[in-house]
């Protein structure tokens, strides 16, 4: 069952500055455990993409993702932040917090999730490959960091098993539409 809310959470927004228990998504869906099981299976197919791209603009909000966020990815170097819709759901159980976000003039998707401590963002380019990823980490050895949050680039082909668990969950949430 999906339940609508009256606010969005936003990666963007957040960059895991913001406590989880201050976010009110849109959607909650089942915990992640079905989309580790479906591992083996195609991580997102089109058609499944397609729903929750036809879902973004009823149940989206508009999003202006985290500049620190995406000058880590490599996308926004120099540049104005990007602002798009994307659609974000919480888990029925557990503290995990998902977003999808098409990015403008079709240059693919911004994906990931964020619990209390951490916040995982996938760049995936249109046929959902994966680009560049980043984690942010609260607390720890970045405490002189503004807020004490540190983000930093994840080596392609260790976050290569993330994404396609956070794919995986997105079939999940796709069904579940």
């Amino acid at each position: 069952m999906i339940r609508t809310g009256h606010r969005l959470a936003a990666f963007a927004l957040l960059a895991v500055a913001t406590p989880i228990a201050a976010i009110a998504p849109a959607l909650v869906i089942p915990t992640t455990a079905a989309a580790e099981s479906a591992a083996a299976a195609p991580k997102l197919s089109e058609a499944q993409l397609k729903k929750i791209l036809d879902t973004i603009p009823a149940k989206g909000a508009d999003v202006t993702a985290d500049k620190r966020v995406t000058d880590t990815l490599g996308l926004t170097k120099n540049s104005d932040p990007i602002a798009s819709r994307a659609l974000t759901v919480k888990e029925r159980t557990g503290s995990y917090v998902h977003q999808i976000q098409p990015l403008p003039g079709g240059n693919g998707y911004l994906i990931g999730n964020i619990s209390p401590a951490t916040m995982e963002v996938y760049w995936a380019d249109k046929n959902l490959a994966l680009v560049a990823a980043v984690v942010s980490i609260r607390g720890g050895p970045a405490t002189g960091v503004a807020g004490g949050v540190m983000v930093y680039s994840t080596p392609l082909k260790q976050a290569q098993g993330d994404f396609n668990k956070e794919l995986a969950y997105w079939a999940t949430v796709a069904d579940a539409l």
